[in-house]
């Protein structure tokens, strides 16, 4: 199972310059999956615990405290990959549940009351079968997207009732999707070498048209890149893996992504980890989700919850 890190950061200058510190970590038996920023007191964390499939965590007080739920079965929702709200109460969750216990499908639930109650919203069924969304972003409270491999992007323009398939210029891994209005978004992906330990294919993607259309800002890069997340139209964050030596990686814009700078994560004493989730509440404070042994996902595992 993956195990990953949380770091909480503040942001004093939102250019390259910028500076991400850890605060704290601890070893635990979950893994965070992703991160979710109602406002910069309220968050949700969605994880994964070994035989008890998904685990909610919330809090209200900016991180001092978390509360944990468990609203499904491991047949419903044995693993998550994705968390988003589009604003203070209804959210959104990508997971895999198991169908008649045996056939992994994907899924997405929903929220209307900030995440106390959850119903299923799409997918779950044998059409499903082996299909899987990385990540999931809605603008508002019609519009949303969702994304995973083999350029699966999907388009709701109400809410989720009904899904549309979209087409990307390329055969890849998509990991995350952000728009800064209905019109004009980003989408990252990539994939691992298996052998060499190395993230491959490192790829951004542009559209101006609601993602009928995109273009690329970056492609072929030595990186597996997971999460993306823009405050503006100009600036704008990438996170993801590296290499199974290196802590895990920033990627930052102040030009609406015509240029792309590399930040190093800060270093942990477990070891080498990845980032698969970056969220900025307001423009001074941002969240991003990560951690693990990416050689392998074996070995001694580590969760961490990090703040500056």
């Amino acid at each position: 199972m993956r195990i990953f890190i949380l770091l909480c950061v503040t942001i004093t200058v939102l250019s390259a310059a910028a500076h991400w510190e850890t605060r704290h970590y601890e070893t635990t038996d979950n893994g965070f999956m992703d991160a979710a920023a109602l406002d910069s007191m309220v968050g949700m964390l969605c994880g994964v615990r070994d035989n008890v499939g998904v685990i909610l965590y919330k809090t209200t007080n900016g991180g001092e405290t978390w509360q944990e739920t468990n609203p499904w079965t491991i047949e419903q929702a044995m693993f998550c990959f994705a968390l988003q709200f589009p604003d203070q109460n209804a959210g959104y969750m990508t997971a895999m549940g198991i169908l008649m216990s045996l056939f992994p499908c994907g899924a997405l639930y929903k929220t209307t009351d900030a995440g106390n109650t959850w119903t299923l919203n799409y997918g779950l069924t044998m059409s499903f079968l082996n299909l899987f969304w990385d990540d999931v972003f809605f603008i508002d409270l019609n519009n949303g997207w969702l994304a995973g491999p083999n350029s699966d992007i999907r388009y709701t323009a109400n809410g989720g009732a009904a899904w549309t398939i979209q087409t990307a210029p390329v055969q890849s891994s998509l990991k995350s999707i952000y728009f800064v209005n209905p019109s004009e978004g980003w989408i990252v992906g990539g994939d691992y070498d298996t052998i060499t330990g190395q993230g491959t294919n490192g790829l951004i993607l542009h559209t101006t048209d609601a993602g009928t259309n995109w273009t690329a800002q970056l492609s072929n890069a030595p990186l597996q890149l997971w999460g993306v997340h823009f405050i503006d139209n100009i600036n704008g964050w990438v996170c993801g893996y590296k290499d199974s030596t290196s802590p895990g990686v920033f990627l930052n814009t102040t030009d609406g992504g015509n240029n792309w700078t590399e930040i190093a994560a800060p270093s942990v004493s477990n070891g080498p980890y990845g980032l698969y989730a970056v969220d900025f509440p307001d423009p001074l404070i941002g969240f991003a989700a990560g951690g693990g042994n990416r050689s392998g996902w074996s070995g001694s595992y580590f969760g961490v919850f990090l703040k500056t």
